[in-house]
């Protein structure tokens, strides 16, 4: 009797899915093509991953960019701010004077003594017992220096009336008179009525009158100078000078004189040109303008070595403008300008330098002399004071235009970028829904083989006993 040995074939469940064993060993691991299929979805998904992670640091490079700009901006300010318009200082220890240097200041020592101030002149009246009886109605005239006289109407007005009354009045411009009215009390009662100009000098000598009800023209005629209005007298190196106010502006050029107290001896002012402040700022201008230089080399760089010395922005058009305007404003006309005052590009050895090409330097010496010896040069070419002149206030409107909010290459470029971050993320998640379909009809699959293979097995067991129970009959 032939024997023969009975096999049962078994299916793995140690993953779930199983293994089909198609005879002589044959076996279709279902687990392990499975998980190839999802590494394979796995793998489209991460390509949306790497595009999106390649965009969000070319934004990031935008942001290194405006950030460099907004230094550069910040320096370029600095040199048009007020207190690098002041090409000299004025130093004094004067007593009877304060000194202060404007734009126009000049080098030099002046020797000045004030022999007299400016003053106002001021007219009170004889004494008044009662401030508030009625002195009568009639017009009060006043005429200052060359001006039209001037007619003040006055009803039954009393000392304090006649004050309002001429502290009210309007020229026929309808402008308030540089003249003021008060009224001084005494313990006892008794009042003064004042009148002085609000303007020093000579020039604002004013004169008084008045006519009508007799109270009235006895305060004003009965009025006295208490204080002659005169001009400044003063002497610059020896010179005698007179002003009709005591701030003087025009005496020196570029010298402001707030005169106080009269002098005994001529008191000392010394105006040098000052330029530490301009070289501060030049050499930090510089500095920022070379960093700036560095940023966008090292985002634009292509390195065929070395992938990861390549720069974020390599090839882009946008970084590219914008370092080709920047550098356009330091180069040609305006770069020639800047080396009159000891501000070059530094030459380069293209095969060993790792500077980029139009870093600037800076030779301190030839900077103070240049500056000392023409301020008003270096101030028309690097830090004019109109806005829109001198290469400092270039930089800044170029700064401006490329971080403008609605049309600046800086802020469009960032605006593409994001949105493209938005669709790729979009296209990501309608990619994951059909990965995880389709995973799911894989597995779906998967399962309705094994459930086959387990029918088949079943009755190919059958199939054996009845072969088996034949064999052992015959």
């Amino acid at each position: 009797m032939a024997t023969t040995s009975s096999t049962t074939s078994s299916t793995s469940t140690s993953s779930g899915l199983g293994s089909l064993n198609f005879g002589s060993g044959a076996s279709l691991d279902l687990d392990k093509y499975y998980s190839q299929l999802e590494a394979a979805e796995q793998s489209k998904l991460a390509t949306y991953d790497t595009q999106k992670t390649s965009v969000e640091t070319k934004i990031s490079a935008y942001s290194t960019i405006q950030s460099s700009l907004d230094a550069l901006k910040s320096q370029a300010e600095a040199l048009t701010a007020d207190n690098f318009q002041k090409s000299a200082t004025a130093t004094t220890s004067a007593v009877a004077y304060l000194a202060t240097a404007t734009d126009n200041s000049i080098s030099g020592t002046y020797d000045i003594q004030v022999n007299q101030l400016a003053t106002t002149q001021s007219n009170a009246s004889t004494k008044v017992s009662d401030k508030t009886s009625t002195l009568g109605s009639g017009t009060v005239t006043l005429q200052q220096g060359t001006g039209d006289a001037l007619s003040i109407s006055v009803t039954d007005a009393s000392l304090v009336g006649v004050r309002d009354a001429i502290n009210s009045a309007k020229d026929s411009k309808g402008n308030k008179l540089n003249i003021s009215a008060a009224v001084i009390s005494n313990s006892d009662g008794s009042s003064y009525l004042t009148v002085s100009s609000t303007t020093t000098g000579s020039a604002n000598a004013f004169t008084i009158s008045a006519t009508g009800d007799s109270g009235l023209t006895d305060v004003i005629s009965n009025m006295s100078v208490k204080r002659e209005a005169t001009n400044a007298q003063f002497s610059v190196n020896g010179v005698d000078l007179e002003a009709s106010s005591n701030k003087v502006t025009d005496a020196v050029p570029g010298l402001e004189l707030t005169l106080s107290s009269v002098s005994t001896s001529p008191e000392t002012t010394t105006v040098a040109t000052n330029t530490t402040d301009w070289e501060t700022g030049v050499t930090n201008f510089v500095s920022s303008y070379n960093s700036f230089l560095s940023t966008m080399s090292s985002l634009t760089q292509y390195n065929s070595t070395d992938s990861t010395d390549t720069g974020a922005l390599v090839g882009d058009s946008g970084a590219r403008t914008i370092r080709s305007q920047i550098k356009t404003l330091l180069s040609n006309e305006n770069l020639a300008k800047l080396k009159d005052y000891g501000i070059t590009a530094i030459s380069l050895d293209k095969t060993t330098s790792t500077k980029p090409a139009g870093t600037l330097e800076v030779d301190s010496t030839k900077l103070q002399q240049a500056m000392k010896s023409n301020p008003e040069g270096f101030k028309t070419t690097l830090a004019a004071t109109d806005g829109k002149s001198g290469i400092m206030n270039q930089i800044v409107a170029k700064v401006d235009e490329i971080e403008n909010s609605k049309t600046g290459i800086l802020t469009t470029n960032t605006k593409t970028l994001n949105d493209k971050v938005t669709a790729i993320t979009s296209q990501k998640e309608r990619a994951t829904t059909a990965s995880e379909y389709r995973l799911k009809m894989y597995k779906q699959s998967f399962t309705k083989l094994v459930q086959f293979k387990t029918t088949m097995d079943t009755q190919i067991e059958s199939i054996k006993a009845q072969f088996e129970a034949l064999n052992k009959s015959s």
